[in-house]
């Protein structure tokens, strides 16, 4: 597996500015958790 971490800078108060990716070994997402401004966190998956 890979992992990646992103930090956006934006200005955008909807959008995420944290984002953490689970790729597979073809590069394609798997899992994602996105970190928004004020503490909101979202979560994306296979299950």
């Amino acid at each position: 597996m890979i992992y990646i971490k992103v930090k956006w800078s934006h200005s955008f108060p909807d959008e995420p500015i944290l984002l953490y990716s689970e790729l597979d070994r073809e590069r394609c997402e798997i899992r994602k958790v996105e970190a928004f401004p004020g503490g909101r966190m979202g979560y994306a998956g296979l299950e």
